[in-house]
């Protein structure tokens, strides 16, 4: 009778001081991190084949529930996970060419917004193209002067940047 009353008065008060004993546990985890880390590092370590055997028949016993659900998830997310994939290296190429060319992320975000997201040549917006917008840049003096679409990129630099050349190709398109 007296312990039932004691868990009904424990129950009130954690509720009604919900926010005080998250606060206290988070500050309690902060303070004590490291001797948790170790604790749990000890623990894996003591029950390592425990953990093995565990998983070994939990796989053995769930193995068609995960397989169905597997390849159900595949079926819904094919698309977002190519996407992903592909913004994923639209942007590492940004990152890695705007190192190359000594160009913070922040100047490469500033000169993308400046273009409005298009290339500076022909204006196709980087959602049309196949691969990250290129930093363009005179190789002579290493200065940067845009962001150009691959092909773009490429027809400045199979013209060797030499203006006579790219006038010679405009005069031979116009016939």
């Amino acid at each position: 009778m007296i312990t039932e009353k004691i868990k009904i008065y424990q129950k009130r008060y954690r509720e009604a001081h919900k926010e005080e004993i998250k606060a206290y546990a988070k500050w309690y985890d902060e303070i004590h991190k490291e001797e948790k880390r170790e604790r749990d590092r000890i623990y894996r370590e003591i029950h390592k084949e425990e953990k093995k055997i565990y998983l070994k028949k939990y796989h053995e016993e769930h193995h068609e529930e995960e397989l169905i659900k597997s390849q159900k998830y595949e079926e819904t997310h094919r698309g977002q996970r190519d996407e992903y994939k592909k913004e994923y290296r639209k942007m590492n190429r940004k990152l890695i060419n705007a190192k190359k060319h000594s160009l913070s992320l922040e100047e490469f975000n500033d000169l993308f917004e400046s273009q409005d997201g298009c290339c500076a040549i022909c204006g196709r917006h980087q959602t049309e193209l196949k691969h990250a917008l290129c930093i363009d840049h005179n190789h002579v003096t290493g200065e940067v002067r845009g962001l150009l679409c691959d092909s773009c990129n490429k027809l400045l630099g199979f013209s060797s940047d030499d203006i006579e050349i790219l006038l010679n190709a405009i005069k031979y398109l116009e016939k």
